[in-house]
């Protein structure tokens, strides 16, 4: 349990170090730390929540790509994209696939 609590503990460092709760950077962040962060903010941005609908694919990889050197590890941005980014329309909500989902819950606009 030690070894998960300390992933869990650091997937909110920052790769510039800027991140908490102890400011590591780079290398020094567990790499488990590192793709949980970039797999979660992907998750974030491509599923609808209560207060707004889910992002395009194009838009979450975009924000994955600007945020890659500061807040995530390039590399495993690199390697999380082409792990979960399915062939797709670029204008196209991940959240498509799930239509029972996507229009289940309320957009606040």
């Amino acid at each position: 349990m030690s070894t998960v609590g300390r992933i869990v503990r650091s997937h909110h460092e920052c790769w510039d170090g800027s991140g908490y709760p102890d400011g590591l950077a780079g290398d020094e962040i567990p790499l488990e730390a590192r793709i949980v962060a970039a797999c979660d903010s992907w998750n974030a941005m491509t599923t609808t929540r209560s207060y707004r609908a889910a992002m395009t694919a194009d838009a979450a990889e975009r924000e994955l790509r600007r945020c890659a050197g500061t807040q995530f590890d390039p590399e495993v941005v690199e390697q999380v994209l082409k792990s979960i980014a399915p062939p797709r329309s670029p204008a196209q909500p991940v959240a498509a696939v799930e239509p029972a989902v996507a229009t289940a819950l309320p957009v606040a606009r």
